[in-house]
């Protein structure tokens, strides 16, 4: 139970990741840092992590849901 947790903070930490490299990414950059060009294996990474943090979120929430109800049934049997 507690490892769907743990995947839901690191699908919000993924997300948050994502925003503040793009953050970061578009900042002006002065001397010889701010004459390169952004090369496109970084946009594969971040779209990665975005991708991966959006589809464990639901997932992870799901799997709360299911066991949280999944609990409960079990507590009911106990109880009768």
């Amino acid at each position: 139970m507690m490892r769907n947790y743990i995947t839901l903070i690191i699908s919000i930490f993924l997300i948050f990741l994502v925003f503040f490299e793009l953050r970061t990414l578009q900042q002006p950059k002065t001397g010889p840092v701010g004459d390169g060009t952004i090369s496109p294996l970084l946009y594969i990474s971040i779209i990665s992590s975005l991708l991966l943090g959006i589809i464990w979120f639901p997932l992870s929430i799901y799997r709360i849901y299911k066991g949280k109800k999944q609990a409960d049934s079990n507590s009911k049997k106990k109880s009768d």
